[in-house]
């Protein structure tokens, strides 16, 4: 979650960014503009991606290891992988086994 900071009481913030941006060529503005809108559009596209929906959603715990990944060799990240995908078919076949266990004796 955001944490948003305290804005000082004697400042207004609309007016500092309107002086910054009036230091820009109106050739500058309209780039800034379009590159503005460009990076909104994938923005918005990118949070509309499933995945990137879960992996938004995933706890604190799970982000960090997600972001670890990202500093591990390739030949590391395959057999992490391996295991992980290992555990889960593990796991789905007891699920599946537990179910028909439970069906069987109904």
């Amino acid at each position: 979650m955001m944490k948003h900071q305290k804005k000082p009481e004697n400042i207004d913030c609309r007016d500092s960014l309107v002086e910054m941006l009036s230091f820009l060529t109106q050739e500058e503005r309209v780039q800034l503009t379009a590159m503005l809108a460009r990076k909104g559009v994938e923005t918005i596209l990118y949070l509309l991606n499933p995945e990137n929906q879960a992996l938004l959603e995933l706890t604190e715990d799970k982000k960090r290891a997600a972001l670890r990944m990202e500093s591990i060799s390739e030949k590391q990240f395959r057999e992490i992988l391996s295991k992980i995908e290992i555990s889960t078919r593990e796991t789905i076949s007891e699920v599946d086994h537990s179910d028909t266990n439970i069906r069987a004796r109904a």
